[in-house]
């Protein structure tokens, strides 16, 4: 038998009345306990306490107000609470809620998946039993939808209109687990025009006082007789002073939500006196039993830029509760929810010049056919556009030099272009670095090379390395790589970025946030990706929308903004994370 450690009671009047102090002797099956300054009373199984819920359960067992035990509040509240039930003689087996009803545990299967044992299942009396109101309406823990059980199927009640319009009862709802939820075959949805029919529930009855113990009989005055004298019946012990209940409901203050996000949200408030925690919204009610003077309840599996609206309501230990008005809040939206930002514009790449701002001036690159073939150039260049240095040619091949992209490095620029001088008419990607003083520090430097065609090229600085993202069809169509280049143009690592095997992956946009790379695309549809520092991937590719082309992306600070055209001839913006 498991037990439940208890201090030895003294006297006190006609009362008994356990210190407040703790407990500290074990109490066997059986004992009856309330706390000081409360009238319910409860039963003590294996350790476990149950609230003998009204004055014909009592009788039932032959109970006796003066075997009931006093602890303090907080002595009742470490008291595990027993709540599984099952009527003598009978197999069926019952889990009561907070709230007073029971609902039948259906097989052993769902009994083991909550992990209870079946010592902890009181053998009660019929009276007991059927003091408990039955319950019909489940929801698995996590998620809001209420279902009721009917014929052993159960019925999503579809929403708040459908769940007053039928009666049901807040309190009567069960919070189960997914095997016990997918015991029960789906029915008929429940709406606010359905035809079933339902009484209200009634509500759990509110424990009666037992009885006292009855007066002895007084002989009757004047009274003669032959027999000799009674005894004078000695003086009616005076009846113990039952306490008088408090009656008056917390205090409701400070009502927040707070850490909203996408699908969630934290419900927040406090009372003037501890008391359990529960806030009600859509079709459902999340609770803590848990007394306490600041409360906190958080709300999950919610919808995005969805108006929530719900009540916080306390009940403190002598059943007293306040509900407060109705509230609000708003879940914040989707990320990556495709806008319309203006006309089709044409994104991509523009193919000279490119210019980057070094802290002073700028680092312009582009190619032209000056020579007789497409070669690359660079030139610096002050806030208004006027030369500082003279032209420096970067390529000298016979072969073509295309789209050069360029990045500052904090003391030089690095360049990378596109390149067909293997003459093999498949392009490969080049790289050298550029002083700020327009000098070309390196030969050009292969840093693609493959049997197929590599371009879209797009260049960052890190702080340490150069990120390049950029197209290749060496798997058989283009997918988009990333490579991390030194600063002397060594390629340390080169990684695959897409995987999307049946369709051609072109013209990446990247960029660098302090941590990590972001990078767009375009194929079936506009993608996003993001890469830490060593070329890992962070987290999965989101695919944006179906359907688009011509990527470009920002970071400012919190999100990216990835913007594209559409055929429906608009451009569109999707930010994210």
């Amino acid at each position: 038998m498991k037990s439940q450690t208890i201090l030895r009671i003294f006297i006190l009047g006609s009362f008994l009345v356990i210190p407040l102090f703790g407990m500290a002797q074990e109490t066997p099956d059986g004992t009856l306990i309330r706390a000081e300054g409360d009238y319910k009373i409860y039963t003590i199984f294996n350790g476990q306490k149950r609230w003998i819920k009204n004055i014909d359960v009592f009788n039932s067992y032959g109970y006796k107000w003066t075997n009931v035990q006093v602890v303090s509040p907080a002595v009742l509240k470490n008291i595990a609470v027993n709540n599984l039930i099952r009527e003598s003689g009978d197999i069926k087996v019952y889990a009561l809620n907070d709230a007073g009803y029971k609902r039948h545990i259906i097989n052993p299967v769902v009994f083991e998946s909550y992990g209870f044992q079946w010592e902890d299942v009181a053998e009660v009396s019929n009276d007991e039993v059927t003091s408990y109101s039955d319950s019909n309406l489940i929801r698995q823990v996590n998620d809001p939808k209420v279902y009721y059980l009917e014929n052993g199927k159960k019925r999503w009640v579809e929403s708040p209109e459908s769940f007053y319009t039928h009666n049901f009862n807040w309190e009567e709802i069960h919070v189960i687990n997914s095997s016990d939820v997918n015991s029960y075959e789906d029915g008929e949805v429940i709406a606010p025009e359905s035809s079933m029919e339902r009484t209200s529930q009634a509500t759990p009855s509110v424990p009666a006082q037992p009885a006292q113990p009855a007066v002895p009989a007084q002989p009757i005055d004047g009274a003669t007789s032959t027999i000799p004298a009674v005894p004078a019946v000695p003086a009616t012990p005076a009846t113990p002073a039952v306490p008088h209940p408090d009656t008056t409901a917390p205090v409701i203050s400070n009502i927040q939500a707070t850490n909203i996000t996408k699908n969630s949200a934290t419900i927040t408030w406090a009372t003037d006196e501890p008391a359990d925690s529960r806030v009600s919204y859509a079709t459902t009610s999340i609770s803590n039993r848990d007394y306490t003077t600041g409360h906190s309840i958080n709300l999950i599996n919610l919808s995005a830029s969805t108006t929530y609206y719900y009540v916080v309501s306390s009940t403190d230990s002598n059943n007293n509760t306040a509900t407060s008005s109705q509230q609000s809040f708003i879940t914040l939206p989707i990320y990556w929810k495709p806008q319309i930002v203006g006309p089709y514009t044409d994104y991509r790449p523009n193919y000279t010049p490119q210019k980057e701002w070094n802290g002073s001036e700028y680092g312009v690159v582009w190619h032209d056919s000056r020579a007789g073939n497409n070669e690359i150039y660079f030139v610096k260049r002050d806030a208004n556009g006027n030369n500082l240095t003279n032209e420096v040619r970067i390529t000298n091949d016979l072969a073509d030099s295309y789209y050069p992209r360029i990045a500052w490095n904090g003391s030089e620029f690095g360049v990378v272009w596109q390149d067909d001088r293997d003459r093999d008419e498949l392009f490969k990607l080049y790289f050298a670095r550029i002083s700020n003083d327009a000098v070309k520090l390196t030969d050009d430097i292969k840093i693609v090379n493959g049997t197929t065609q590599a371009g879209g090229q797009k260049v960052v600085w890190t702080g340490s390395k150069y990120g390049v993202a950029y197209y290749n069809g060496d798997s058989g169509v283009n997918e988009i790589y990333l490579a991390l280049v030194s600063s002397a143009g060594t390629v340390e690592k080169t990684v695959r970025v897409s995987y999307h095997v049946s369709v051609q992956s072109e013209d990446p946009s990247l960029v660098w946030t302090g941590s990590e790379f972001g990078i767009a695309w375009h194929d079936a549809g506009v993608f996003f990706a993001k890469f830490d520092a060593n070329g890992n991937s962070v987290g999965s590719e989101v695919k944006i929308v179906n359907i688009g082309a011509y990527t470009s992306i920002s970071y400012d600070g919190t999100l990216y903004t990835v913007t594209w055209n559409n055929p429906d001839g608009n451009t569109y913006s999707a930010s994210g994370k």
